[in-house]
């Protein structure tokens, strides 16, 4: 493998000895900083490309993801390259493409079992469910046989694809004797558990599935600081204040392609971006963080000791307009040509409303709402990184946050001269004729039927509600927390919904 000049072999190899401890550990800072030097432009390091492309996956950059892999693949075709690719083009809901790498890999390996496998989990993702148990059930059984370490991986899948199927029976039998059983890994076990909540949903049996939950939950879990985020979400209040808002920089990038979609996780972000990328004229780029990543930039060089603008250190105008163009340049390369709004659903952002209409004064966002126990019950059962959203494994925690978000959202519709949209998930899924063309005309955009047909999408959508969104529209989540109420009492919810 040929090596970077500007490093000596064995600095090299120490580098990439602990570029892999962090990768491993998920400290992403850490592995970036010893990256940095190893994949300039010019480096021919396939190696070290190809931990970029495993950082980029960390940290959801699936763009950068692709770009790394392919370098690497130059430089050094492997197969494990080409599933990198795969990987990352299935994140960007470009299935086809991502299978047609697989196919290229399966013809440079002796044991295929690993790429049938991926292959089998991006067929799964994209709702093509017949594809993905021929593959998955063949791949399980012989990898029973050869007691593969991914074997855990291919129940995961089987247990999926049962559940699709409605085998709940056989899916809860395979999940109890083969998967749980095979995992070692807590995040694994915890995922097992989390599958065992989701199927025994499905089957009515409520108590297992909140059982199986609270196990999972329990596993990996942080403590969350109720008074920490509130005083987090105060600190905004007095510093995005009407005083001080109109001496804050903004960038002249006037662009109305950006749309932004903001709300707690499970209130129908991903359901109102698919019904957006369905139109003609709109596109999604899923749960893209490039801003999140430019506001911690941004939060680092705060002085709070100076007035504004001099409070923001060097992202005066100039600074933001070039952010907010490299952002537009990136949404696009991602999405069809004749995109005219491209929506990003990054969740957990309400905190950044203000620096959005800063960004791109001419945005628009999105604010989605749920009856606050649905939503509960649904993040409780869902399984999210324990690490973003520690708050999930606790309903007095889930309903804390929710407060949180709603006093955000507030104070920035009356505070931003932006449109804002508020759209309730229960009246899309029951009114959908009213809800739909209202949020497409909110968009600026003419009503389009294909909308209606969001479900028959080829995208992929790689969130926890891809199965849902790969479905017509259907109301049965509506006042679900019913069969979860005697766990709800108590409980201080958020005065929305019925």
């Amino acid at each position: 493998m040929t090596q970077p000049t500007n490093a000596s072999p064995a600095t090299r190899d120490q580098q990439i000895a602990m570029i892999k401890v962090h990768l491993g550990a998920g400290r992403a800072n850490d592995a970036m900083q010893l990256l940095a030097p190893l994949t300039k432009p010019n480096s021919k390091d396939a190696e070290a490309w190809a931990l970029r492309a495993m950082l980029a996956e960390q940290i959801n950059h699936p763009l950068e993801m692709e770009a790394s892999a392919r370098r690497s693949f130059e430089l050094q075709p492997s197969p494990h390259a080409l599933t990198s690719i795969a990987t990352a083009l299935g994140i960007l809901g470009r299935t086809d493409d991502a299978i047609n790498c697989c196919n290229q890999a399966r013809e440079m390996v002796n044991d295929p079992l690993p790429i049938d496998l991926l292959q089998g989990k991006l067929l799964e993702e994209a709702g093509r469910y017949a594809q993905a148990e021929a593959l998955i059930e063949p791949t399980r059984l012989a990898m029973s046989k050869q007691k593969d370490p991914l074997l855990p991986g291919a129940h995961y899948e089987w247990g999926k694809l049962l559940m699709h199927r409605g085998d709940l029976k056989d899916a809860i039998h395979l999940i109890d004797t083969e998967l749980i059983p095979s995992v070692q890994e807590d995040s694994r076990r915890a995922q097992a558990l989390y599958l065992r909540a989701k199927v025994c949903d499905r089957a009515g049996q409520y108590d297992d599935a909140w059982e199986s939950a609270t196990t999972a939950n329990q596993i990996g879990r942080l403590r969350y600081n109720p008074e920490g985020h509130a005083a987090q979400v105060d600190g905004i209040m007095q510093r995005w204040s009407p005083a001080l808002i109109d001496r804050f920089p903004i960038s002249t990038c006037l662009t109305d392609v950006p749309v932004f979609i903001t709300g707690m996780p499970r209130s129908g972000t991903s359901l109102v971006e698919q019904i957006i990328h369905a139109h003609p004229k709109g596109a999604g780029v899923g749960e893209l963080d490039t801003l999140q990543h430019f506001a911690r930039q941004l939060g680092q060089a705060y002085d709070p000791s100076k007035p504004p603008p001099e409070c923001f250190g060097p992202f005066q105008e100039q600074a933001l307009t070039r952010a907010a163009n490299h952002y537009v340049a990136q949404i696009t390369a991602m999405s069809p040509p004749q995109s005219e709004r491209i929506v990003n659903k990054a969740i957990g952002t309400e905190r950044l409303v203000g620096l959005y209409s800063r960004l791109f004064p001419s945005t628009r966002i999105i604010h989605t709402v749920r009856d606050p126990r649905d939503e509960a019950v649904s993040c409780y059962l869902a399984g999210f990184n324990n690490r973003t959203y520690g708050w999930t494994t606790e309903l007095a925690w889930i309903a804390h946050a929710q407060r949180q978000s709603s006093r955000m959202m507030a104070f920035w519709s009356q505070l931003l001269d932006i449109p804002i949209l508020e759209l309730s998930y229960d009246a899309v899924v029951r009114q959908p004729d009213v809800e739909m063309p209202r949020l497409i005309e909110f968009l600026g955009l003419e009503w389009d039927p294909a909308c209606s047909d969001f479900h028959t999408s080829t995208r992929t959508v790689r969130t926890l509600s891809y199965d849902q969104v790969n479905q017509p529209l259907y109301d049965s989540s509506v006042g679900r927390w019913r069969h979860y109420e005697r766990h709800l009492e108590g409980i201080e919810w958020e005065p929305q919904g019925s």
